[in-house]
């Protein structure tokens, strides 16, 4: 959904105007990592807003008190970015903070303009923290976390730490814990999910003979990057593999729990390896492929030595003791073994064939 300002906060009508920039200057800051509000652009981008609202309201004769001290308040904030374009001698005597404040407290505004400017600072945190938990909240949903996360988001930003934590709701019915931890980025008010820590949701698990909870953490900073469906196989033994540029490579958690290992393993070269007719056509190939390396079964049609052929079902084995990944192949009677199955004993044949028809003699055997 966009973002939509409330237009309407105040029954004020030049501090409604003002607050519109106000609103957009916190938006861009969240869009934009680097954006300062004392860049040139951003200090022109205030004074033309500023000087619109105050040609804006000043010949309007239907402003009511509240919005005439209003419009000063506009008129004071545009010469302090005029001051802040152009910081001369004079300029910076008019306008320099102590000065200023002595002036305003003597005509009796000062605590009216710091009450506006607390209003202001409040409207553009609220709309950073608003969009801000948006945006987190979509990275979220693209890591796989499908529960509405922007209230426990909100909460804690609201008081602007530098870092937070917090457990998702997905591990009331899952058997898998997940902790996320956001950051704040440097010199802004924003935050970024900086990742993510799986663990078992049971009572313990035998690693190295020694009966811990794997807590596993995995970084958005890191080269290769897990969802949240990937951590939890992870953290349980499952293999996981990625295709990264263009290669499926798989990953285990270690023995200890505490990184993730690479398995040797090469799901196209190994099929490659035997005469598979799915493997000779491009689209069968690629859909042979994405459903094995999914977990899926799948069936081949093997071409055998002697010109026939045999389908068979597929599917990846994992072999936990070995640490190691293959294929298992089964037929309508159960397991068979594909390689075995494609050799050539032809030559073998001929061999046991000459030998039963052969003269004894030439065999130099005794007749009993």
């Amino acid at each position: 959904m966009a973002y939509e300002p409330d237009l309407q906060r105040f029954q004020n009508r030049v501090l409604n105007a003002v607050a519109l920039h106000v609103d957009d200057e916190a938006r861009f800051g969240v869009e934009n990592a680097d954006y300062s509000s004392l860049s040139p652009k951003a200090l022109e981008l205030r004074r033309r807003h500023l000087s619109g609202v105050v040609q804006g309201f000043r010949r309007d004769r239907e402003l009511d008190s509240s919005e005439k001290l209003s419009l000063k308040y506009a008129r004071h904030e545009l010469r302090k970015v005029r001051y802040y374009q152009n910081p001369t001698f004079l300029q910076t005597l008019l306008y320099a903070q102590p000065l200023r404040w002595i002036v305003n407290f003597l005509r009796g505004r000062q605590q009216y303009y710091n009450a506006i400017n607390r209003i202001m600072k409040d409207i553009a945190k609220r709309t950073t923290i608003d969009l801000n938990a948006a945006d987190l909240q979509q990275t979220l949903n693209e890591y796989g976390f499908v529960n509405q996360l922007e209230g426990p988001l909100k909460a804690r930003m609201a008081y602007g730490p530098d870092e937070f934590s917090f457990r998702t709701p997905e591990t009331r019915n899952s058997d898998t814990n997940y902790l996320l931890h956001f950051k704040k980025k440097p010199g802004s008010d924003t935050y970024y999910f900086a990742g993510l820590e799986a663990s078992r949701r049971d009572t313990g698990t035998h690693y190295t003979d020694q009966k811990i909870q794997p807590s596993l953490l995995l970084r958005t900073s890191d080269k290769i990057q897990f969802n949240a469906t990937e951590a939890r196989d992870l953290v349980h033994g499952h293999p996981v593999h990625k295709n990264i540029k263009g290669k499926v490579d798989w990953f285990l958690i270690s023995r200890d729990g505490s990184y993730i290992d690479t398995l040797p393993f090469n799901l196209e070269q190994q099929l490659a390896s035997l005469p598979i007719k799915e493997m000779g056509i491009p689209t069968t190939r690629e859909l042979l492929l994405n459903d094995l390396n999914d977990g899926k079964e799948a069936f081949i049609t093997l071409q055998l030595p002697d010109g026939q052929e045999k389908g068979l079902i597929i599917k990846l084995a994992y072999d936990q003791q070995n640490r190691t990944i293959n294929l298992e192949f089964r037929d309508e009677n159960g397991k068979v073994d594909a390689f075995d199955l494609v050799k050539d004993r032809s030559a073998a044949r001929q061999i046991l064939q000459n030998i039963k028809t052969a003269p004894l003699k030439s065999r130099n055997l005794q007749p009993v």
